[in-house]
């Protein structure tokens, strides 16, 4: 059976929330991120690791404001 660590965190960042976790696919690694305001989800990515995923989270809503 696969195991594997599950890590969730939640963050606010400009007035967005940005939320990641584990990717949902047990047999890849990475992890998932959002970004949302209220109740919608404005963007969904995926990366490698943890520390990228902030990043590219970040980076959004950078872009985007």
């Amino acid at each position: 059976m696969y195991e594997h660590e599950v890590i969730e965190n939640e963050l606010e960042y400009k007035g967005f929330s940005i939320f990641i976790e584990d990717n949902p696919d047990q047999y890849s690694e990475g992890y998932e991120y959002s970004v949302s305001r209220g109740t919608d989800i404005l963007e969904i990515g995926l990366e490698f690791s943890f520390t990228n995923a902030v990043t590219s989270a970040k980076s959004w809503v950078d872009e985007n404001t």
